[in-house]
């Protein structure tokens, strides 16, 4: 039955077990070994060849001379002794200056450590070194600074000062110098600096009152310009300046309402507009003569139009009248509207000075407030000047320059001693440390190896991973040394290994006719091309027909048709050309020149495989051939490929997968049989071809080692 899914892995826990993970270590024991022995010889040719290298260390404290100083103004590095103080000092410590210091007294101009070409990389970095590109180029300080090593204990005002050499004695000197040397240089700071100090306070204050008189001098020359600003007439009432703010609000307002019926009667009298909204404009006798007029016109149109007719005499006339009337009743309307005209520039004019007037308070109220904040800005200059200049002249008299020489803020608690023994090598470290990288080198090339192997190498790792038996394990010929294809190699050489893989095969349940029933219809596919899955199907038609059995093979790959190239037949006319009735399949259908197979070869015609392999074409086909064979072989294209092999599933009684030993990768198995399982297929089994033999020997599988090498005489290859 077919598995209905698939495991993820070789396990369920995805763990090896310990007698796997044994087989594994003995499978790759060489690499192991190879790994420790490169490691062990590493490690001795570290002792052998390099030299000796010696560590002296000399401890140093930071203490502030707190009990001699003098004043404040002798500045040292240690005043507060904080983290970032500390280290400082071993900044200064590592100064190239200091260094060149060391160099010149102790003569290490012609040191061997010094002038000796750097160290290779790889020994570096077991020596724990740094070279600097400037050491790298030749430079003597910075190859003496990359031997020397300063640094911070901890948290603590100690710091630790150790030096590399070829020479023991040689490390003490420079470590101790180095420690003699920073102290000697902290006293002669010390005393540069209490001998400069009553000096730069005498400058300092001259340059204080200079600045001070300056202060003052520009203060009054400000006062004396701005005097008229100050003045009583620059003083601006904030009430004088709301008030006008208010006028002017009102008269803008007022401004603003008469343009806006100014606008709107222009419009009324250049559109003649109704008397009423006409009214705005005011009156005058004859403007209301002359509409009074024009009413009794109106009337008396109206009355002669109702006993005349339109083209009356009388009613031209009164409407020539009307006319006159309505012209001068336009020019009294246009002067109205020229004196209201006027009321309006009068309104702009009071506005304007308005205006003007509030902005000239405004002008003269800001210049009075910006002098005001320039006096007080120049007065707090003043001060603070003044404050500085009589800081300085307190500590000025307070100070007292001292005549001894202060103690340096730093002493020596441990000077440096020649070492008896060597920092490095020491053979039992490096020994233990190239062990343990070369075992690690032995495992990463395992790891690197078995990973390396993604296709399946056994049956269990097929059965494990695919949940299918393996069916047989077809052996991988050398067809250079024999001289025969593998299709050739079962009739030339009956006893081989591959023609007993061949007969296991047909002796499994899968192949085997049920007593009165039909032959037996097998479809063979792969995941990929180049699986062995033709050759296979060819030598196993072969094999059966040399059991007795009817057999037919069916090429039904309608891409790249190959089992008559493999039997030598020429290409023809072949499956597509039977299922689409165009060829009888008694004239399409071969003997297999060397076997009493019976072949239907692939046709070079490429169709429509949906119709062509469906129940209506190869299934019916197939119905009508069962009866006639005892076997029938099917040879589709790769799963990965084409959908073809899905189609042929249905119709055919079991699935036989083609699996390339440790070569085709388990995820594309994995995925096409479960393709298959998806489409209600049933596989039945697997085939691993191309078996290497020594190599699957080597695996540690249950179906290989001592028993194969043992079964090897029933073999004739």
């Amino acid at each position: 039955m077919a598995p209905s899914s698939l495991s993820a892995g070789p396990r369920a826990d995805g763990e090896l077990s310990l007698l796997e993970l044994l087989q594994l270590v003995h499978r790759r024991r060489w690499l192991l070994l190879v790994g420790l022995l490169l490691g062990g010889l590493g490690g001795i040719g570290v002792v052998a060849l390099v030299s000796p290298v010696y560590v002296a260390q000399a401890l140093l404290i930071i203490e502030p001379d707190r009990a001699g100083r003098g004043g404040p103004t002798v500045a040292s590095a240690s005043d507060t002794l904080d983290s970032a103080s500390v280290d400082s000092q071993v900044e200064i410590l590592t100064s190239r200056s200091l260094a060149r210091q060391v160099i010149a007294q102790l003569h290490l101009e012609t040191d061997p450590d010094l002038t000796a070409r750097p160290r290779a990389g790889l020994l570096r970095l077991l020596l724990g070194e740094t070279t600097s590109d400037a050491a790298a180029h030749g430079d003597l300080v910075g190859r003496f600074l990359d031997r020397l090593a300063v640094k911070r204990e901890g948290k603590s005002h100690v710091i630790k000062i150790a030096y590399r050499s070829g020479d023991p004695v040689r490390a003490a000197e420079v470590a101790n110098k180095l420690a003699e040397l920073y102290m000697v240089g902290q006293l002669s700071r010390k005393f540069d600096a209490s001998r400069r100090q009553s000096g730069w306070l005498q400058e300092r204050l001259a340059a204080l009152k200079g600045r001070l008189d300056a202060s003052e001098a520009e203060l009054a020359r400000f006062r004396a310009a701005s005097g008229p600003v100050l003045g009583e007439g620059f003083a601006a009432d904030p009430g004088e300046i709301a008030g006008l703010n208010g006028q002017l609000v009102a008269v803008t307002a007022e401004r603003a309402g008469k343009e806006a019926v100014l606008d709107r009667l222009r419009r009324l009298v250049a559109g003649d507009g109704p008397v009423s909204t006409l009214g705005e404009l005011g009156s005058s006798p004859l403007l209301d003569h002359l509409t009074a007029l024009k009413a009794d016109l109106l009337r008396r149109e109206a009355e002669l139009a109702a006993q005349y007719g339109e083209r009356h005499p009388k009613i031209v006339d009164i409407r020539a009248e009307k006319a006159k009337l309505e012209a001068r009743l336009q020019q009294e309307r246009q002067a109205l509207l020229r004196q209201f005209e006027g009321e309006v520039d009068r309104s702009r004019a009071k506005e304007r000075a308005l205006a003007r007037q509030l902005e000239e308070l405004k002008s003269k109220a800001l210049q009075r407030e910006q002098a005001v904040q320039r006096i007080r800005e120049l007065e707090r200059a003043v001060e603070l000047d003044r404050r500085l200049y009589e800081d300085h002249l307190a500590r000025a008299s307070a100070e007292e320059v001292p005549e001894t020489i202060r103690a340096p803020d730093a002493r020596l608690i441990s000077e440096a001693v020649a070492p008896t023994e060597p920092s490095f090598p020491k053979p039992k470290l490096v020994l233990s440390l190239s062990l343990t990288g070369g075992l690690l080198l032995g495992i990463a090339a395992m790891y690197l190896a078995e990973a390396g192997e993604r296709g399946f190498r056994s049956a269990r790792d097929v059965e494990e991973v695919l949940g299918l038996p393996v069916l047989a394990l077809v052996p991988k010929l050398d067809t250079r040394r024999s001289g025969l294809p593998p299709q050739d190699y079962l009739l030339e050489r009956p006893r081989s290994r591959y023609a007993e893989a061949l007969r296991e095969l047909l002796a499994s349940p899968l192949l085997r006719r049920p007593a009165g029933a039909g032959g037996k219809v097998v479809l063979v596919t792969s995941s990929l091309p180049r699986e062995g899955k033709s050759t296979l199907v060819l030598s196993l038609a072969r094999a059966a027909a040399a059991e007795g059995l009817r057999v037919l093979a069916i090429d039904a790959d309608l891409r790249k048709p190959s089992l008559h190239a493999l039997a030598g037949l020429k290409a023809g006319a072949g499956l597509v050309e039977v299922l689409r009735r165009e060829v009888p399949l008694a004239e399409v259908a071969a003997v297999d020149p060397k076997a009493p197979v019976r072949l239907l070869p692939g046709s070079q015609r490429l169709s429509q495989p949906t119709r062509l392999l469906g129940p209506e074409g190869l299934g019916a086909l197939l119905m009508g051939l069962r009866p006639n064979f005892d076997l029938v072989l099917i040879d589709s294209a790769p799963l990965v490929a084409v959908a073809d092999p899905k189609l042929i599933a249905d119709l055919v009684d079991a699935v036989l997968l083609v699996v390339r030993y440790a070569d085709t990768r388990r995820e594309f198995c994995r995925a096409c049989l479960q393709s298959l399982i998806d489409i209600g297929a049933k596989p039945a089994g697997v085939v691993l071809t191309q078996t290497d033999q020594r190599r699957h020997a080597r695996s540690a599988a249950h179906d290989a080692g001592v028993a194969a090498a043992r079964l090897g005489g029933y073999y004739r290859d």
